[in-house]
């Protein structure tokens, strides 16, 4: 085959590097395909010229060409894949169903070199973290190769060289795939590769355009690939519907049908609603990062990075379950989280994540990343909207109210005063006249705090309950200080009757000069 000078200038426009240096390889005289080539290798350090690339393209001289130049720029970018068995057409699917414009060759060993030719001179340290995003497209391994490997040259060094494709053009193993996986004539190959040039700033675009391009990239390498097959579809079509319902909020549904429909293999229509779509509605999954199809995928820091990603800020490792509000003397909540029942006491606890990491911390013994305040709104309001209402008796028997009742009752059982001042020490002081249990409130709610209970409790909170309890404030004259002091009050047949206090025994007498009267106003220390 005959090559004109214009083959040769294409080709060194296309594999454009460092002018510098160029790379060689005496191939060995055996080569087994899908086994790395043998032979020698070695850097030049004088200029490379287009002599270098005809005699390459003839067959005299097989060259290698190092991407980086002196000024840290490219013309090319490549990705070397030796996974084998290796089925090209797999790869030509993913970058079609991806639209990206990169152009596959074989490569001496049987392995194939993917380019990215670029239409201007394109910065190494943007250009490297694209291909790194590409090579996780393909689902290849984090240690495959990327050219090029520097984002600069330090002194003389010359940068890793890859050898270059049509290498004894006229008989070449070393050519460009076509659509179909078939071989393209180096004149073919130049016009093709021509064509697909690009900018850094198109290839951005369409990188980021990609479906799935939010979310970890696990689940778009799957999606890529065709999704998952029978087998590992319900793990892929699962976890996809985590990442759309944090995205979509309640339209993940329709979404998720969307997705289902460009699989190579698709749920049925009726089964992806009664099973992913039902169990999302029902609560908010975290991604299942741990099961084994997607650990074959994963890529923690490129995940941490994007918007949707594990830890990203906008997705929790946690599942949320049922909300239900318990509407007792003062509502509080349980929030099933990890098939763990969490207890917050009030509205402003619900809304505060870092009351919601700490109780984590407790029960579940892990702090699980903090979210956006955005993201903490969405998922409370998520919960929200199917919260669950569980009327109770306020003095229900597992309820902690009723728990608090019954402390009441073993505060005021304790050891009866023998005179009125004696309530300053926490005792009781029943007064036979009018049938009344009096007591300090401070000394009450000391006992309570006391028990480690009801940490929880606002003193309004505890005013609610006493008061329910039939409790008034009142005031009473300490006969041996001749002083008025406050207490609260409550009957003693009241107290029985409701069954949280025991009988009270009591043969003192009435002590002569005695006062007592009730208090119409607020106004102990504590409550």
């Amino acid at each position: 085959m005959k090559f004109i000078r214009e083959h040769v200038e294409s080709f060194s426009t296309l594999f454009r590097g460092n002018p510098n240096c160029y790379g060689v390889h005496v191939p060995a005289k055996e080569v087994i395909d899908g086994v790395k080539a043998q032979g020698e290798s070695y850097t030049k350090t004088q200029p490379i010229t287009q002599e270098h690339y005809l005699k390459h393209l003839h067959g005299n001289l097989s060259i290698g060409v190092s991407p980086l130049d002196d000024n840290g720029n490219i013309r090319f970018g490549a990705i070397d894949i030796d996974v084998y068995p290796l089925d090209p057409k797999k790869y030509l699917m993913i970058l079609k169903r991806a639209g990206l414009p990169l152009m596959l060759f074989r490569t001496k060993s049987g392995g194939i070199h993917l380019y990215v030719f670029f239409s201007q001179d394109t910065s190494a340290i943007k250009a490297i973290p694209l291909l790194q995003s590409i090579r996780q497209l393909l689902s290849l391994p984090r240690d495959t190769e990327v050219f090029p490997k520097q984002k600069r040259l330090i002194g003389k060094k010359a940068g890793n060289w890859i050898n270059l494709p049509y290498f004894d053009a006229d008989k070449t193993a070393r050519y460009a795939y076509d659509q179909d996986g078939n071989a393209l004539s180096l004149e073919a190959a130049i016009d093709v590769s021509m064509a697909s040039r690009i900018t850094l700033g198109e290839l951005e675009a369409l990188v980021k355009a990609l479906p799935l391009a939010q979310a970890p990239p696990c689940l778009q390498s799957l999606y890529m690939a065709g999704g998952a097959d029978e087998h590992q579809r319900n793990i892929f079509l699962f976890n996809c519907a985590t990442y759309l319902k944090a995205r979509f909020g309640k339209d993940f549904g329709e979404n998720l049908h969307i997705l289902n429909e460009h699989m190579n293999e698709p749920l049925e229509y009726s089964e992806l609603d009664t099973t992913m779509i039902a169990s999302h509605n029902k609560q908010d999954y975290s991604y299942q990062c741990t099961n084994a199809i997607l650990i074959d995928f994963c890529d923690k820091d490129l995940c941490r990075s994007r918007k949707f990603g594990k830890g990203s800020g906008e997705i929790s490792d946690l599942t949320f379950g049922q909300l239900t509000q318990v509407q007792s003397a003062e509502p509080y909540y349980i929030w099933m989280i990890n098939e763990q029942e969490m207890m917050f006491y009030s509205e402003t606890d619900l809304m505060n994540q870092n009351k919601f990491r700490e109780l984590c911390l407790r029960m579940l013994h892990k702090v699980p990343d903090r979210l956006t305040d955005k993201a903490w709104g969405q998922k409370l309001n998520r919960a929200l909207e199917n919260i669950a209402i569980e009327e109770v008796d306020e003095l229900d028997d597992l309820s902690v109210d009723s728990l608090w009742v019954n402390k009441v009752g073993e505060f005021l059982s304790r050891q009866r005063a023998m005179r009125p001042s004696q309530v300053e020490q926490g005792l009781i002081w029943f007064d036979d006249r009018d049938n009344r249990l009096h007591f300090k409130g401070a000394k009450l709610l000391e006992f309570l705090e006391g028990c480690g209970l009801f940490r929880t409790f606002t003193a309004t909170k505890h005013r609610k309950l006493i008061k329910k309890l039939g409790a008034v404030q009142s005031r009473i004259k300490y006969y041996d200080t001749k002083k008025m002091a406050r207490t609260w009050s409550l009957n003693l047949t009241k107290a029985q009757s409701e069954g949280f206090l025991l009988d009270v025994h009591n043969d003192k007498q009435p002590i002569e000069g005695q006062e007592f009267e009730p208090l119409s106003f607020m106004g102990d220390e504590k409550f």
